[in-house]
Order: C-alpha cells, then sequence, then structure tokens
C-alpha cells in the first residue's frame, strides 16, 4: 500500500511545536511552555497551514516578554538547528514562521534588533516573508542591510536578500512598491547574478519573473545589460526568469532566448483524437512540422488549449512542448496528449475548445474539439 501523500500543513505538527516551546523555556525560565502547548496543540488537527501557524503565533504573541528588546535575546536563543548546506530543508524549519511572524509584529520599531534575529532566523529556515514589513516601514534602511546581507558568506542569507524582495513571493503579502517600480532592487540582484549557488540564483530567476509580470521592459532590460558578459550562471537565470514571457510569446524574450520570433515554419497532418472528449478521457494530438527556412532555425514551439469559459468564450493556456533546432527542410514529428479533467485551478465546461500549435510565439494551426460528459 502506498503512503498517504505528506499535507503541507502537518508542516506544523506536535513534536514540532513541543520541541519549539522546549527551546523557548531553556532559553528564558519564564516562558510558560506548558501553558503554550495547552492552547495550540488541542486545536491544531482540523486546521490549515496558514491557521495552524497564526495559531502559533498567537500563542508566542501571548507568551513571550512583551517588551521586544527582551524578546529578541529568548529568540536569539531559542532558534532551530541551523541548515546545513542548500540541498535537503526539511519541513521541520517551517516553526520559523510564526517565528518571524512574531518578530514582523512585535519588532518593526525595534530595526537593528530585529534585524539581527531575521539574520539568525533566516539561517535555519527563511525568514522571507517576515522581512517584507520592514521593506514598507523601513525600505531604504532594509534595503541598505540586504546589500549588505548581498555579498554575506551564507547562502541562506544571500537568498534572503532576492527571495524577500520579490515583489510577488508566494504565500505572502505582494511588495505594491516594488511591483510598481522594482528598480530599487536591482543593485541588490546584480550582486547575485553570479553567486556560485543555484539556490541563490534560482531565486535572483524567480524574482525576475516576478518583475516581468509587471514591468517586462524594465526585467528584459536588465537580463540584456547582463547578457553582454555572458556566463553560465546568467544564462540559467535568463532562461528561467524568461519562462512566463516566453510561453506568451514575447519576441523580446524569444529573441534574448536564442529563439526565431518569425519562424518559417508550416505545418501538416495536424489531427487531434479524439475530437468529441469525455471528461477524464485523454486527448491526443499529432502533426509534423517542416522548416522552409534556407538556415538552421531554433525553436520554441508550444501547444495552447482554448478552454471554454462560464460564458462561452475561450481562455487560451499555454502549454510547453519542446525547443528543437531545425535544419532547412527538417520534419519534426510532434504529439502529446492530456486527460481532460477539471483542477483546483481550472473548472472545465462542456462544449467547444481549440487547440493550436504555437511556434516562436506565433499560432501556426488550430483545430477544434469538443468535451463532452
Amino acid at each position: 500500500m502506498s503512503e498517504a501523500p505528506f499535507l503541507i500543513r502537518n508542516a506544523f505538527h506536535p513534536a514540532m511545536i513541543q520541541a519549539q516551546a522546549r527551546r523557548l523555556k531553556a532559553a528564558w525560565g519564564g516562558f510558560r511552555a506548558q501553558e503554550f502547548e495547552d492552547q495550540i496543540l488541542p486545536f491544531l488537527a482540523p486546521l490549515g497551514f496558514k491557521e495552524r501557524g497564526n495559531l502559533v503565533l498567537a500563542g508566542l504573541l501571548e507568551f513571550m516578554p512583551p517588551y521586544f528588546p527582551d524578546a529578541q535575546q529568548v529568540l536569539l536563543k531559542a532558534l532551530p538547528p541551523k541548515l546545513e548546506g542548500t540541498e535537503s530543508i526539511g519541513y521541520d524549519g517551517f516553526i520559523c514562521w510564526p517565528l518571524g511572524e512574531f518578530v514582523a509584529v512585535r519588532g518593526l520599531d525595534f530595526f537593528e534588533e530585529s534585524m539581527e534575529v531575521l539574520y539568525h532566523l533566516t539561517q535555519c529556515f527563511s525568514a522571507e516573508a517576515a522581512i517584507r514589513p520592514f521593506l514598507v516601514r523601513h525600505q531604504q534602511k532594509t534595503l541598505d542591510r540586504l546589500k549588505t546581507w548581498a555579498l554575506d558568506p551564507n547562502p541562506h542569507v544571500r537568498r534572503l536578500v532576492s527571495e524577500g524582495t520579490r515583489p510577488r513571493l508566494p504565500w505572502a503579502p505582494a511588495l505594491p512598491q516594488f511591483k510598481k517600480d522594482p528598480t530599487p532592487v536591482f543593485p541588490l540582484l546584480e550582486r547575485l547574478k553570479n553567486d556560485p549557488e543555484l539556490y541563490v540564483r534560482r531565486s535572483v530567476a524567480n524574482h525576475l519573473n516576478d518583475v516581468t509580470k509587471d514591468n517586462p521592459a524594465l526585467a528584459l532590460g536588465l537580463l540584456e545589460s547582463w547578457g553582454k558578459k555572458k556566463s553560465r550562471e546568467i544564462g540559467w537565470i535568463t532562461r528561467h526568469a524568461l519562462r512566463s514571457l516566453a510561453k506568451k510569446g514575447d519576441p523580446r524574450a524569444l529573441s534574448l532566448l536564442g529563439f526565431e520570433t518569425k519562424p518559417e515554419v508550416v505545418i501538416e497532418g495536424f489531427e487531434i483524437r479524439p475530437l468529441r472528449v469525455k471528461v477524464g478521457e485523454r486527448l491526443n494530438f499529432s502533426c509534423q512540422l517542416i522548416s522552409k527556412a534556407q538556415r538552421k532555425q531554433h525553436l520554441m514551439i508550444d501547444f495552447v488549449v482554448h478552454f471554454q469559459k462560464a460564458d462561452a468564450s475561450l481562455r487560451a493556456k499555454v502549454f510547453k512542448l519542446t525547443a528543437k533546432t531545425l535544419a532547412p527542410g527538417a520534419r519534426l514529428e510532434v504529439s502529446k496528449s492530456m486527460v481532460m479533467k477539471p483542477l483546483s485551478t481550472r473548472r472545465l465546461y462542456l462544449g467547444l475548445h481549440r487547440l493550436s500549435i504555437q511556434v516562436g510565439g506565433s499560432v501556426i494551426k488550430t483545430l477544434d474539439f469538443w468535451i463532452e460528459a
């Protein structure tokens, strides 16, 4: 029998919370560990991830010293063990999330004390969410501190510089000032662009992918300037930072990635099987892509499903197929299948849908199909 899938809410489990209570009690004799546990553990089971974290936060706010400089000294002595390396980051570190939120709630008016805690906390898991209120309240002071941390020997500290300033960090409030104008953060990314750790460079790429959603021209301009001095690190960042724009067929992004923006191709033998597919069944399609250019072409090949919406209009969703270099006259067999089923992020409506083959951001050929009950 296969094991049940891990639920992210179970990252906050009783043993982890009890271990943190023991650390806090050891750091400060006045911490009422049993009352802390009694306020949390009996109510944990039905709660989701964020609700569990907020329950732990409420316990910290009640039982930690009310004056933040006193609480800071307790926190510094009671942090979980520091991470070793960047490859395996376990779930028990999630206890750092409510610890960081405590700093963000109680420590906003105590900048230096808070920065000291977050510097050490991020080496145990991540302070990427906790630092964001400081970027709102103390933007320049926090950016100045992050500029120093971008050169820190610890990769978790360097990653925080990029991850904590992302305009659209998942599971955390957006930073509206950086959605509007991300350029104040660009000097920090500049310091991290050739970071020796992929763990850090991945954060830089995700940060710039965020920027492409609100300010694509600024993200492209920065990556174009970096591309003037080619390196393996910058090439990797560029490919991953432009993934959203590339799927949309943005010509400037495709050009920066080395793909044709005006592909010379034709499609033959395009078929969808079956044309009428039932919910839960697999839809198959295939075609031949033929190069008509007199030179090699580096092609980004995607397919687009135009899903029917509740009002019977169609909404396009781009899916990646492959990237290929085709010689003059070369033929490429393309085939793919996908199950037509509803997802938590997408309802499935019966009726007319469409499927297109897209090359270099341009739709080359489209066929209709129908979803039936």
